[in-house]
């Protein structure tokens, strides 16, 4: 959903078996990340963009370098961050996160 401000949010929901579930969402970005009480900044050529997580219980951000390549037959990524936003959710329940991307102003 696109709003007035210019930010843009992504949701997903879901409903568990009787098995707890780890359930993320990723991101890919060559910006530089800084960690924020409610997710991360990103800063790339004097602009930033801050994504806000809003999850269905307590969540992770995983900062991960995937600039080199990973088999033969792929090429170097210079710079290029995964960011991996994750929720634990109880066997039997809904769990639900939401990213909020909101540029600075």
């Amino acid at each position: 959903r696109m709003y007035p401000d210019r930010s843009v949010s992504i949701t997903d929901e879901w409903t568990t078996g009787d098995r707890p579930v780890r359930a993320s969402f990723q991101w890919l970005t060559t910006a530089t990340v800084t960690r924020t009480s409610d997710g991360v900044r990103l800063e790339q050529a004097g602009r930033s963009l801050n994504l806000r997580v809003a999850a269905s219980g307590p969540f992770t951000v995983a900062i991960e370098d995937v600039s080199q390549p990973r088999g033969v037959q792929d090429s170097p990524n210079p710079g290029l961050y995964r960011l991996v936003f994750s929720v634990e959710t109880g066997g039997g329940s809904r769990g639900k996160i939401a990213i909020t991307a909101m540029p600075s102003r």
